[in-house]
């Protein structure tokens, strides 16, 4: 059996280019998106739609592809925001695909038993918190609140 990767924020360029990375050593990819339509599958490639913060999340949809032997998180946003003009409303869809998809898909996929043994977990982060933080309050913030994810 070839080893499985799972890697959420599929459409984006960083899950992408770990997704070519890993098919070309051999592994199986399931790259999954919340809300864009699945591109076509390929033989080392399976699409997937899933977001696990809806109300009607299809959990069953990751059974059909497991056992993961590396997950990774490479979904997220951001947003440009001070403590001047910040939006309530934003900020919390910011933790909300920052760290709580994080939390309730680890979650899922330790209760349902889907990761081998010795899975690897990778969350794939940006250096923006570092940088710009002028202007990236929730953006930071949300980040800060993953460093407990991780640790």
């Amino acid at each position: 059996m070839k080893k499985r990767l799972l890697v959420f924020g599929g459409t984006g360029a960083i899950a992408g280019a770990l997704a070519r990375s890993f098919q070309k050593n051999g592994w199986q990819v399931v790259a999954a998106t919340r809300s864009s339509r699945p591109r076509a599958a390929t033989k080392t490639l399976r699409w997937i739609t899933y977001d696990p913060l809806a109300a009607n999340a299809d959990h069953k949809v990751l059974d059909r592809h497991s056992p993961f032997h590396a997950v990774c998180w490479a979904q997220g946003a951001n947003i440009n925001d001070s403590i001047y003009d910040v939006r309530p409303d934003a900020h919390l869809d910011i933790y909300k695909a920052n760290c709580l998809f994080n939390v309730v898909t680890l979650n899922v996929l330790l209760r349902r038993k889907l990761l081998a043994k010795n899975a690897r977990l990778c969350v794939i982060s940006s250096i923006w918190q570092t940088i710009a933080r002028q202007n990236k309050l929730s953006y930071s913030m949300s980040k800060a609140a993953l460093q407990g994810f991780v640790l």
